[in-house]
């Protein structure tokens, strides 16, 4: 009688035991599942960044070669006009 409620005991045991392995398991799944979303967000993050940092260099660029652009024109022009003076 001993032993058989001892087995008996020990099948609860283990089943209780086997119940909290299979729900770290999914807790685990579904973690990973979580971090590989973070994972794959912060990634394009970065990528749209990058991308949206050469839009601005290039963006730079054209308004800093206009400039300089009408800089020398200016220039020019003053420099055609103390000529005539």
């Amino acid at each position: 009688m001993f032993m058989e409620s001892r087995k008996i005991h020990e099948r609860e045991i283990r089943a209780q035991l086997n119940e909290q392995i299979r729900c770290i398991g999914e807790r685990t799944e579904t973690q990973i599942a979580v971090l590989q979303e973070v994972d794959d967000f912060f990634r394009k993050r970065g990528e749209a960044e990058a991308e949206y940092s050469r839009q601005l260099e290039k963006l730079a660029k054209g308004i800093m070669q206009r400039h300089k652009a009408e800089k020398n024109r200016i220039c020019q022009l003053r420099e055609g006009l103390e000529r005539m003076s």
